[in-house]
């Protein structure tokens, strides 16, 4: 149920920040009613913000952080560690354990959850807790439905703007064609009536050749008639 992220890659991580033994034993009984719920999520506990806070930054699978508000062996504490987050963009949910209650008190936030030690019951925290993560999860899964939503209707858009595209270029094209048809057409009859020319020339030049012909023939015999009068 507890292991460490190099032997549980593919779940979800609940993190814990606690550098007393006892109490992390305490949150190993709570978060077991949680992990009950969420077969592929487990616990990875932490010692020290410092620690904690490089572990997440690498990892897109923390589904909750709950961690100690004074944490004796680091520098970082854990509202500190909350804000380092939340500068980062890290919007999961957080929670702060402490039994300093004007501490607590002093810290509250509308996203943040603050849990006053002792614990004395667990199964309504641990529902809690199981109520905030499955909160969380739907929101993350609303979110990746968004984000597919806006994938497709961009890729819609853009297959909408290659069609347009594509119509513009075949109505182009088939304005194209109709021009060099027309072009075609006309350039056939200009050549049609230039043959249609040539031919009328030609046969005129006959006609004419003939005509010649003739007076040239009649010349000759009335040359010829009237030389033996």
């Amino acid at each position: 149920m507890y292991s460490d992220l190099e032997s549980q890659q593919n779940g979800y991580r609940i993190i814990i920040i606690e550098d007393e033994e006892s109490q992390i034993e305490i949150w190993k009984r709570i978060l077991q009613e949680v992990t009950k719920d969420f077969p592929s999520m487990y616990v990875s506990p932490f010692k020290d913000a410092e620690t904690a806070y490089k572990s997440i930054l690498e990892d897109n699978h923390v589904s909750m952080v709950i961690s100690d508000l004074h944490l004796s062996a680091s520098g970082m504490n854990g509202y500190d560690l909350y804000k380092a987050l939340r500068s980062k963009g890290k919007e999961f949910p957080f929670a702060i354990v402490s039994g300093d209650k004007i501490a607590l008190n002093q810290i509250k936030e509308r996203k943040l959850l603050t849990i006053e030690k002792p614990i004395l019951d667990f199964i309504p925290l641990a529902q809690e807790i199981s109520s905030i993560i499955q909160s969380n999860l739907e929101t993350i899964f609303r979110g990746h439905v968004s984000d597919e939503i806006k994938h497709i209707k961009s890729s819609l858009k853009e297959v909408k703007h290659e069609q347009e595209h594509a119509r513009k270029i075949t109505e182009e094209s088939l304005s194209l064609a109709k021009e060099l048809k027309e072009e075609l057409q006309r350039h056939t009859k200009k050549e049609e009536e230039f043959q249609k020319l040539i031919t009328d020339k030609l046969v005129n030049k006959k006609e004419d050749e003939k005509k010649d012909s003739l007076l040239v023939g009649a010349g000759k015999f009335f040359r010829v008639f009237f030389s033996t009068k």
